[in-house]
């Protein structure tokens, strides 16, 4: 199958939130026993790999075009872990329907001197203003300190993005270039 076609298959198969009918949600993921919104890692859920690429290749696609949906497929395959880096978290509704995701991995592109990354905080447009991502990246901060870091670092692309993580305790360290764009690097101390 071509990469356009996956690409396209991906998409029709993950509407968001508000058109997926209850009655789909159950086939294609599990709901929790009760019935509570929770976290899952993706290494409990594998089927998944192919949905987290495509929120990051629509997202962040655009900063990165050698990074193909192909290539995001292979790293979230890589990212199916549950206690060693790289990994992502999940967020599922009270139904099991996946809203978000957050990864932590060594690098993300720049300053390989340091790490580990908080990346590919996404959550669906659908359900954004409901706190999920500030959840997600208390999951990440929680999850780092657990297997023994002290500090984690990002990087963010969007303008806006940096006064959000500063509500969220992280520290502005500079600016830097991915990819060719300009990005503002940022930090949390863990301890």
């Amino acid at each position: 199958m071509a990469e356009a076609d996956l690409c396209a298959s991906i998409a029709q198969a993950t509407q968001s939130p508000a058109t997926t009918s209850k009655s789909s949600i159950g086939k294609a993921f599990p709901s929790k026993a009760n019935g509570a919104s929770s976290f899952v890692y993706l290494g409990e859920l594998e089927q998944l790999v192919g949905l987290c690429a495509w929120w990051a290749f629509k997202t962040w696609g655009k900063y990165n075009r050698a990074y193909t949906f192909t290539k995001r497929i292979e790293s979230f395959t890589e990212h199916c872990n549950l206690d060693e880096i790289p990994f992502t978290v999940l967020y599922l509704s009270e139904e099991g329907l996946p809203l978000g995701m957050a990864s932590l991995r060594l690098n993300d592109g720049i300053r390989p001197e340091i790490g580990p990354w908080l990346g590919s905080v996404y959550v669906d447009p659908s359900v954004r203003r409901l706190g999920i991502g500030a959840r997600l990246v208390k999951e990440i901060e929680r999850k780092a300190k657990e297997i023994g870091y002290d500090k984690i670092y990002l990087l963010t692309y969007e303008e806006t993005l940096p006064n959000w993580y500063l509500k969220l305790g992280w520290t502005e360290v500079g600016e830097d270039v991915c990819h060719g764009n300009p990005v503002t690097v940022m930090e949390i101390d863990l301890k």
